[in-house]
């Protein structure tokens, strides 16, 4: 049985943004915490245009 990991590239680059915030949150002190939501959403936005420039849309 051979698994294809580049199907899963993406929860696998989710997984690691999520943690990588969360270990941020952590680290970082009460006040500079504001912007971790838009760090969130620049890398969020980021994977969903590599995942389309990767897999290609298909209209």
């Amino acid at each position: 049985m051979n698994i294809d990991l580049s199907l899963l590239s993406i929860e696998i680059l989710t997984a690691v943004l999520a943690l990588g915030i969360l270990v941020v949150g952590i680290l970082v002190p009460k006040e500079q915490r504001y912007g971790l939501g838009y760090l969130l959403t620049f890398g969020l936005a980021g994977i969903l245009f590599i995942s389309f420039g990767y897999y290609g849309v298909n209209t």
